[in-house]
């Protein structure tokens, strides 16, 4: 493996056939079978590990390249080195099996802190650097924060004023010349002490920052969406120390919001008590909106209560006391609206089959006995059962009654029906609405026979009756209705225009001169006006005559 520096991937699976060799070397070697030997040639193999680990992090770049590559390479080299140390715990338990039965089995009696002083060491630094690439990831995000509110425009400005210190501060320290993974020298150290220093100074000023933007903040959504800004950064010791107060604010904020919502609650059921029907969404039917209206409410406690488990400081939040009592207090206010939606469900499915059967069995039209109008008596109970449906459907309940559900597959033939009965009354009602007492004669006998047919309508044809069959009846008797209805509209326009046309006769033939009272009547042009007079007359009769053909034609 001499481009193991390139790529130290392929390194891992060796390690456990290494180490096997020197299990090997410890059981069949008496000359290596002794702690001091063994151990330094295993702090050889370690002292190798480290080396070709330097070089594939490359020091003089590990600092300078993007941060998200550097911090994978450690991830590859931490992974490597701890699986070593597994491996060699699991080859020192299991040293028996590599000796003979009749040989006397000698085990690893020395420290594994002899072996691996280096290692350590060498793991330990790679965890500084980690949390020095870390850390500048974390505040490199600093360049995307933006606060709003009352000071978020003043605060926003502190922010990239700290995010260009550190960058400048994270400038010096990756270009300084000493090398980060070398243990012997002490530079490192101190640089990285110096610089963790002013890191800890910027932390608290960040902690000070997001305090007086949380306090900003006009409500719960403001503030959870202040920690998704935050993010990371929250996890910082200090930035976290200085802020883990403000999660108790948080709770306080929702139990507020809870609060409110049992408020709703109870304002909603009493008026439901007090009206005997619960007010819902505009154009929703009494089941489905009061469904809704308790999903939203639950919506409205729900979206904040999961926001609560991204916190990552359930010490400081969920698990405290504060934060128990909370969580059973949105239980609770959960379950009360659980029950109101079971209750509400239960109720209608208990009555709504017996009301849509009663209802089903009415017949299709009513007839008023004092004005003989007709009505289409699809009851709106029924009306509201195939808007429930509609709303229920969507929302897949389950142990929908059969009735409620049989009408719904059939709701379009109910619609089709319904319209075409309430066509057909309109025209109907219309006819006896504007039928003259003199003009009735002329149509009774055809109302009559039309009332006859609608009788079965009235009387024994009912919402159960589906099939071809009724839709025929209807289709054909609205027909016979709107053909007498046309005629007779048509015929009182033939009425109306012979009286307007008459109307013009009226107009005095000879006039007096400058239409004053005193003069004598304009004799001048007699012989025209008379002319004139009679054509008009002749042009009128004619018409008047073919009006009179149109409304006698059968």
């Amino acid at each position: 493996a001499q481009d193991i520096h390139v790529h130290l991937i392929p390194v891992k699976p060796r390690l456990r056939p290494l180490l096997h060799v020197v299990c090997l070397i410890w059981a069949t070697c008496k000359c290596y079978r002794s702690p001091g030997r063994l151990t330094v040639l295993l702090q050889e193999i370690c002292n190798l590990l480290i080396q070709q680990a330097s070089h594939y992090l490359s020091p003089e770049d590990l600092l300078r390249s993007e941060i998200e590559e550097s911090q994978r390479k450690l991830q590859v080299v931490s992974d490597t080195l701890s699986f070593f140390k597994q491996e060699f715990q699991d080859r020192r338990e299991n040293l028996h099996t590599y000796f003979k039965e009749n040989q006397e089995v000698k085990e690893w009696d020395f420290q594994s802190s002899l072996v691996f002083v280096q290692l350590d060491g060498f793991l330990g630094r790679l965890h500084v650097v980690e949390g020095l690439l870390k850390t500048a990831l974390d505040f490199h995000k600093l360049g995307k924060v933006e606060f709003s509110g009352i000071r978020g425009n003043a605060l926003s400005q502190q922010v990239q004023q700290m995010h260009e210190e550190f960058h400048e501060m994270y400038r010096l320290f990756s270009g300084s010349s000493s090398d980060c993974l070398y243990l012997q020298s002490t530079d490192f150290e101190n640089d990285i002490a110096e610089f963790n220093q002013k890191v800890e100074d910027l932390d608290r000023r960040l902690g000070t920052i997001f305090i007086q933007a949380f306090d900003d903040a006009p409500g719960l959504e403001h503030a959870f969406k202040l920690l998704d800004i935050a993010g990371n950064l929250l996890e910082r010791p200090l930035v976290a120390r200085d802020t883990s107060d403000k999660y108790l604010v948080l709770i306080q904020m929702f139990n507020k919001d809870l609060d409110a919502v049992r408020m709703i609650y109870s304002q909603h059921v009493q008026e439901e008590a007090e009206l005997g029907f619960s007010p819902v969404h505009k154009n929703m039917p009494t089941v489905a909106g009061g469904l809704r209206w308790a999903q939203e409410l639950r919506q409205r406690i729900q979206g904040p209560f999961r926001n609560f488990g991204r916190i990552t400081h359930p010490s400081s939040c969920m698990e405290s006391a504060e934060g128990k009592r909370m969580k059973q207090k949105y239980e609770d206010t959960l379950s009360l609206l659980e029950k109101y939606e079971t209750r509400l469900y239960e109720d209608w499915c208990r009555t709504v089959s017996e009301k849509a059967q009663y209802n089903l069995s009415q017949p299709l039209l009513k007839r008023d006995p004092e004005t003989k109008e007709i009505t289409v008596n699809f009851n709106p109970q029924l009306l509201s059962v195939l808007k429930e449906m509609s709303y229920l459907e969507a929302r897949e309940m389950t142990h929908i009654p059969e009735t409620a559900a049989a009408m719904f597959s059939s709701r379009d033939f109910y619609r089709q029906l319904v319209a075409n009965l309430e066509l057909m009354a309109n025209w109907y009602n219309k006819v006896m609405k504007t039928l003259l007492e003199v003009e009735f004669p002329l149509v009774e006998e055809e109302l009559q026979n039309i009332d006859l047919r609608l009788r079965a309508a009235e009387e024994t044809l009912n919402w159960k009756t589906e099939g071809a069959g009724v839709c025929d009846y209807v289709t054909q008797i609205t027909s016979s209705i709107h053909d007498l209805e046309q005629r007779i509209q048509k015929t009182k326009d033939n009425v109306e225009e012979i009286q307007n046309i008459m109307k013009t006769w009226v107009a005095p033939i000879f006039k007096r001169k400058d239409g004053k009272r005193e003069s004598l009547l304009s004799l001048d042009d007699q012989h025209d006006r008379m002319e004139k007079y009679y054509n008009l007359i002749k042009e009128s009769g004619l018409k008047i005559h073919t009006l009179v053909q149109v409304i006698t034609q059968p």
